[in-house]
């Protein structure tokens, strides 16, 4: 699942800088894309075990998928 810049603007735990991954949202101060952690939890993983496979803070991990959670009915529309 690819989320648009936009979608992730008002999240406090991702940025977008141009020089890292290309200018895609990622957790900020990682080189983790925020999809990534979509696309972890799409595959069962849970929070904790994103957290720990990526190097992040588990709020971090939590903060995205809620934000994302919260998010997805605007994408229908």
């Amino acid at each position: 699942m690819s989320m648009e810049a936009d979608f992730w603007t008002d999240c406090a735990a991702v940025e977008i800088a141009p020089g890292r991954l290309g200018g895609r949202p990622v957790v900020k101060h990682s080189r983790v894309a925020a999809d990534t952690i979509l696309e972890a939890a799409e595959l069962g993983e849970t929070a904790e075990e994103t957290a720990y496979n990526y190097g992040l803070r588990l709020q971090e991990a939590l903060e995205i998928l809620s934000y994302a959670h919260h998010r997805k009915p605007a994408l229908a529309s």
